[in-house]
C-alpha cells in the first residue's frame, strides 16, 4: 500500500468529522472562526499522530505579540498546512490557497470557515483582488495570514532548492507597514515519500524574527522576496543536514 493511500485511509475518520462540522457550522464571524480553528487544530494534531509524525518547532519566541501579521513559509506538501493548523491553536489564522483547492470539498469547507482565500495564480487581476482582501483583513480583522511565496510546492526532492519567491506576496503588507514573519518548513514531504520509511517522522518549523517597516522601508518587493527566500533556504539546508545526521 502506498504511503499516500495509507495516510488517506487513516485520515478518513478525521475528514468525515470535519465534513460534518463544515455542514453544520455556517457562521463565519470572528468568534466562529476561532472555534473552528480550535476544532481543526485538534484534528490536525490527531492526523499527525496517526502518520507517526511530530512537530519540532523553533523560533517560537520570535512570533510578535500582536494580533495580525503575515507568515511566509516555503511549501513542501499538504502537511505544511496541517502542521501550522496544529501549532496555531487559539489564534485566528487564514490561508491563501490556489484555486484548485476549491475542488476538494472538505478542504474547501475548512478554508471557508477560516475565512481563507483562493487565488488563480495565472490571473494577475485575481492575484491583486486576493492580496487586497488579505491586506484589508490584516488591517481590520486581527487575523494572521499564511501565504506560500513559492506559489506551489518545492519541486526539488533531493536538495530541496526553493522555487523563486513571488514579489507580489510582499507588496501590500509592505505598503501598510505590516510585520512579515519568514518561516522555514522541512520534513513534511518526507511523510508521503514512498522511498523513505521511518518509525517516526519529524516536521521542522522555524519562525524567524519578523521583518517590520523599519527593516524593509526603502527596499523593493523583489529585494525583500529575495532576502526572505535566501534566509529560508539557508535554514532548510541546515535542517536537511540535521535530518540526515539523525536518520543515516
Amino acid at each position: 500500500m502506498s504511503k499516500i493511500l495509507s495516510a488517506f485511509i487513516k485520515a478518513i475518520p478525521l475528514l468525515t468529522r470535519t465534513g460534518f462540522y463544515n455542514i453544520f457550522h455556517k457562521n463565519t464571524n470572528a468568534v466562529s472562526k476561532v472555534k473552528s480553528l480550535n476544532r481543526f487544530s485538534k484534528e490536525a494534531n490527531l492526523l499527525l499522530k496517526k502518520v507517526h509524525t511530530e512537530l519540532v518547532v523553533t523560533g517560537e519566541e520570535n512570533l510578535p505579540n500582536i494580533p495580525s501579521y503575515l507568515i511566509t513559509p516555503n511549501h513542501q506538501s499538504i502537511f505544511d498546512v496541517v502542521s501550522l493548523l496544529s501549532f496555531f491553536k487559539d489564534e485566528p489564522l487564514s490561508f491563501v490557497g490556489k484555486k484548485e483547492v476549491k475542488k476538494m470539498p472538505v478542504v474547501k469547507g475548512v478554508m471557508r470557515l477560516l475565512h481563507s482565500e483562493f487565488m488563480d495564480r495565472g490571473n494577475i487581476l485575481d492575484e491583486v483582488r486576493v492580496m487586497k482582501r488579505v491586506k484589508n483583513s490584516l488591517i481590520n480583522d486581527d487575523s494572521k495570514w499564511v501565504i506560500f511565496p513559492e506559489g506551489t510546492r518545492t519541486k526539488d526532492r533531493v536538495n530541496f532548492s526553493l522555487n523563486e519567491f513571488k514579489a507580489g506576496t510582499f507588496k501590500y503588507p509592505m505598503q501598510e507597514g505590516i510585520s512579515i514573519v519568514p518561516c522555514a518548513i522541512f520534513g513534511s514531504s518526507l511523510v508521503l515519500d514512498k522511498n523513505i520509511k521511518r518509525k517516526k517522522y519529524q516536521i521542522y518549523i522555524h519562525f524567524f524574527k519578523p521583518l517590520t517597516k523599519v527593516d524593509y522601508e526603502g527596499k523593493s518587493t523583489l529585494e525583500v522576496a529575495s532576502f526572505v527566500q535566501k534566509m529560508i533556504q539557508e535554514k532548510v539546508d541546515e535542517l536537511v543536514t540535521l535530518d540526515k545526521t539523525l536518520h543515516n
